[in-house]
C-alpha cells in the first residue's frame, strides 16, 4: 500500500512589478535536492533550475510561459518567498565591520577596524528599489523615443557575470539585452512596430546612436528595479554603526 503524502503549506504572494497574485506551497525534499544538485558556476544551469523549482510549486498558480514573461525583479521575489516558506526566513551571516579608521596596529597607527560578526537577518521583510516604479520611455531627441519592458530571469542570465570586467562584452551584451526588451519606437515622429522590425535591426540601429543618446539607453538599464535587504549593526570592537546593502538575495539561500 502507498503511504500517503502529507500535506505541505501553501500562501498567496503579490508580485512587486506585476502586482499579479501567486500561490506557492512549500517544495519538498526531491525538489531541494534537485537544486542543491546543480553546479552553481553554471549560471544558466542555476537559472534554469530556479526557474523549474518555482513552475513546479506554483502549479496551475501561473503558466510556465507567463512566469517566463515576469520580471528578473518579480521572478526573484517569487523564488525568496517561496525559500522563506520552505526553509525560513531566518539567516546567519558573516558581516565585517566598515569603519576604515576603528582599530589600531601593534605600532598605534591607525587601521580598518575589520571586526568579523555573525548576526541573523530576517528575509520576511525585503525591499525593491524606488518601490518597483520605473519609466517605460526613454527621450532620444526630438519627435523619437523608444519604450523598454524590464527584462526577464532568462534574459539577464545570458549575461555572463564572469565577464563584468570585459568592457566590450559587456557593452555588446546590455545593448542586445535593451533591444530584446523594446516593445515600442517613434522615429522622427513615425510610429515603428517592433513586432515588424528583428532584435538584430534595433540593435544596429542603437549601435548607430550617438554617444549622448546610447548612454540614455545605459543610464535606462542602470535604474532597473531591484530586491535588496538593508543590514544595520554596531560593531562590538569600535561602536561604529554599520550599514550594509545586499543587493544578491538569492546568496542566502545557495
Amino acid at each position: 500500500m502507498a503511504l500517503p503524502r502529507l500535506a505541505i503549506a501553501t500562501t498567496e504572494i503579490e508580485l512587486p512589478i506585476s502586482k499579479r497574485v501567486v500561490t506557492i506551497r512549500q517544495y519538498r525534499a526531491s525538489e531541494e535536492k534537485a537544486l542543491l544538485m546543480v553546479n552553481q558556476k553554471n549560471q544558466n544551469a542555476v537559472t534554469s533550475a530556479m526557474m523549474n523549482l518555482i513552475a513546479a510549486c506554483c502549479g496551475d498558480s501561473i503558466s510556465k510561459d507567463d512566469l517566463s514573461k515576469l520580471s528578473m525583479v518579480d521572478t526573484l521575489y517569487l523564488y525568496t518567498k517561496l525559500n522563506i516558506i520552505s526553509v525560513g526566513a531566518e539567516k546567519t551571516i558573516g558581516v565585517t565591520c566598515q569603519n576604515e579608521e576603528g582599530g589600531k596596529d601593534k605600532d598605534g597607527n591607525v587601521v580598518a577596524c575589520k571586526h568579523e560578526v555573525k548576526m541573523k537577518v530576517d528575509l520576511s521583510v525585503i525591499e525593491v528599489s524606488n518601490d518597483g516604479k520605473f519609466d517605460p520611455d526613454v527621450s532620444l531627441g526630438e519627435d523619437t523615443k523608444v519604450s523598454l519592458r524590464l527584462p526577464t530571469m532568462l534574459e539577464m542570465a545570458g549575461i555572463d557575470a564572469s565577464k563584468q570586467e570585459d568592457a566590450a562584452y559587456m557593452f555588446d551584451s546590455i545593448i542586445s539585452l535593451l533591444s530584446k526588451c523594446t516593445t515600442q519606437m517613434v522615429i522622427n515622429g513615425d510610429f515603428i512596430s517592433t513586432k515588424d522590425t528583428n532584435v538584430q535591426e534595433i540593435f544596429n540601429w542603437y549601435m548607430d546612436l550617438s554617444h549622448e543618446n546610447l548612454q540614455k539607453l545605459v543610464g535606462w538599464y542602470e535604474q532597473i528595479p531591484y530586491l535588496y535587504k538593508t543590514i544595520k549593526w554596531k560593531c562590538s570592537t569600535c561602536g561604529h554603526q554599520n550599514e550594509l546593502v545586499i543587493k544578491d538575495i538569492t546568496s542566502f539561500f545557495h
